[in-house]
Formats: C-alpha cells, structure tokens, sequence
C-alpha cells in the first residue's frame, strides 16, 4: 500500500492510466483491423485468441481499477471516485465484451468496420476517460508541487525569525515528506508528517485539563446541539466518497472564524470551545449529525499536527468509532481523542441520528515556530 500515498502515489496512478490508455489503444488496434470472412470452424483460432484476450482484459481492467481506487482515496482524489466508478469502470468491463460482441458479429456474417464497431466505440471512450482523468491527476500534483514551494517558502521565513535549530524538526519532517514510507499500514503519510512528533491513534482525556469545561457545560452543549440540529435544514458535510447514508453538521467555526449564527445559537458551547489552545485557530469545528444507518468509511486525513475531538452529545446504541486497530464507543458528555492520520470509520446503525460536538486542535507539543508554519500554509491554501 506505500506505493499508493504521497510522490509515489501520484506515480504508481500515472503509471496504472498509461497501462489502462495503452489497453483501450490495442481495443482500437484490434477494431481498426477487418474481421477475416469464412466459415465459423475457419474462425475459430481467431475466435479463441479473442475470448482468450476478453479474459485476459478483464482480469487486468479489474486489477488496475481496484488499486486505481485505492491510490485516489490515499491521495484524496474523492471526488474522482466518483467519476472511476461511473464512468471509467462501466466502460473498462464493457472492454471485454467488446471484444465478444466483435466475434459474435464475424460469426453472424458481419464483416469489416460493422463487425469491429463494438471495440472502436469503447476503445475510443475508454481512451478519452483515462486521458481526462490523467489529465486531472498531472493538475492536482502540480497543485501539490507549488503547496510545497509555499511550505519552502514560510519554512525559509521562520529559519530567519527562530534560527535553524528551532525548526529542524519541521525541516526534517519536509524531507521526509518528499520520500515517505509507510511505516504503519494504519496510518496515512500524507501532508505535513512531524518528526518525532507523539502521534498514537487514541490520545487519552487526561493530556487536557481543558476538557473539563466541556465535562461541566455538558447539559448546555446538549441542548444547544440538539436545538441547533433540529429546529433547521443542515449542512451536509462535503466528503464525496466516503460516506454511505447521510452525514450533516452544523458550523461553529469554519476557516477559523466563529459563525456569527453559531455566535446566537450556542454561547455556552463557543464558551467552552474559547477554552482551548489556540482557539479559534482551529481547523473546524461543528455538531457532527450522523443519520440512522449511515457510515462514514474507512479514510484517513492529512497532517499529525492536529488531534481531532469528538465530545459525545446524542449516543444512540449500535454506533462506533474505529482508529487504526481499535474500535471506541462514544459517551454522553464524554470526550474521545484521536489522530486522524490513522485509518478511521464511524457508524451509526440505530434509528436515531448520533450527534457529537467536532472539533480539530493542534497539537499541544508543537513550538511556536511549529504552530505557526501550520497555521501560515493552510491559510496559503
């Protein structure tokens, strides 16, 4: 799987599309190509070659769209899924058939450019797909190139302000970023990865004194919540391809600004968020409504420089969270931590909506000159 995330990642997919164009050019080769007339017995080595080259077609079409899908969800290509699945995908199996309806035509007694109709028409689409999304891919890594010159550049400024020892973490964390391996099958390397920085799946309650604030307003947040979560239409939140059902919130803080809504709606909530480091630097914060029998699939985000909470609001039984290897329940006015670089799903298969206050912080062992490179690039972003 190391081959699916970060530079190697945008290079094994490069790779796959040129192997899926080259397999939809030899479609057109073949359909270029007029079908020989005879008798069906005189047909039959052509015959076995073609059910022989369907299969073989298929088996590679298969192999390359599943690790084709694989390599755009570790690169957070979701959005892309979409476009592999429905329109990438159908016309990869229809490549075999293509090559039967070819065959099945010759036997018919239709001949030349008829008879190879079925392998020009996919041939062509199939080519027009994989050159459309290698054309999207080639822009998001260029995208990703020039957010890496903007990390070089803040890099460069902090070196000035702090001195190089202050950000040799930070440098060191850049090199590696450009050659990551995948040390942990669970856990993502992708964007900014800091050295040495303590990045298990589940961080424990007592690391924050803060949460306490919480802890005690827990009956206001829940009101709020619930009032907030009912009583209007909700945003659903924006993460195509990896939620099966519905999964909506409710903004408290976006981009790091309070939402003035959020403001009138929910003070002892914004009160308690004030409590923590940074606030409100955050990178969100919302109530987090997963609809009954809903799941947010397996996925991992990006950057161990920021921990994750979830303080548990509305808790219906048959609803969990998983982190890398182990799965946690959530609990009413009760706090779970985690890094969200690991791999991680949630479901909610009750009959009642599950609801938890969300919200992102960075990591209280980052220094300054840290802190500030992390909040400088993503508002480069």
């Amino acid at each position: 799987m190391h081959l699916l995330y970060g530079t190697r990642g945008y290079r094994t997919i490069i790779t796959l599309l040129a192997l899926q164009t080259a397999a939809f050019a030899g479609l057109l080769l073949v359909g270029a190509t007029s079908a020989p007339a005879g008798m069906p017995w005189e047909r039959l080595p052509q015959a076995v070659a073609l059910w022989v080259a369907a299969g073989v077609t298929a088996a590679f079409m298969l192999w390359t769209w599943t690790t084709l899908s694989e390599a755009s969800f570790c690169l957070h290509l979701l959005s892309w899924k979409d476009f592999l699945r429905y329109q990438l995908r159908p016309l990869l199996w229809l490549a075999p058939l293509a090559l039967v309806a070819s065959d099945l035509l010759g036997v018919l007694g239709v001949s030349g450019w008829p008879a190879r109709a079925p392998l020009l028409v996919v041939g062509t689409l199939g080519l027009l797909a994989c050159l459309l999304y290698l054309l999207q891919v080639v822009m998001i890594s260029r995208q990703v190139a020039r957010h890496g010159a903007v990390k070089s550049e803040v890099l460069g400024r902090l070196r000035q302000r702090y001195g190089p020892d202050a950000i040799q973490r930070l440098s060191d964390s850049l090199d590696y970023e450009r050659d990551r391996s995948q040390a942990n099958p669970f856990q993502m390397r992708r964007g900014l990865m800091l050295a040495d920085l303590p990045s298990p799946a589940w961080h424990e309650r007592s690391q924050f004194g803060w949460a306490s604030n919480f802890e005690l307003a827990a009956e206001e947040i829940r009101n709020e919540a619930l009032a907030a979560c009912t009583g209007q239409p909700l945003n659903p939140y924006s993460y195509p391809g990896a939620v099966q059902g519905s999964w909506n919130v409710f903004w408290l803080v976006r981009d790091g600004v309070v939402v003035p809504e959020a403001e009138k709606m929910c003070p002892a909530t914004l009160r308690a968020l004030r409590h923590v480091p940074g606030f409100p630097c955050v990178r969100e914060a919302h109530y987090s409504v997963l609809q009954p029998h809903s799941r947010i699939l397996p996925h991992c985000d990006e950057s161990n420089t920021w921990i994750t909470a979830h303080f548990g609001v509305q808790i219906p039984p048959h609803c969990g969270l998983r982190v890398g290897r182990e799965t946690r329940q959530w609990k009413e006015g009760r706090f779970l931590f985690f890094d969200t670089t690991y791999q991680h799903e949630a479901w909610n298969d009750s009959d009642t909506p599950r609801v938890v206050l969300l919200f992102d912080f960075l990591h209280p062992q980052l220094s300054q000159p840290e802190r500030e490179f992390v909040m400088l690039t993503n508002n480069a972003v």
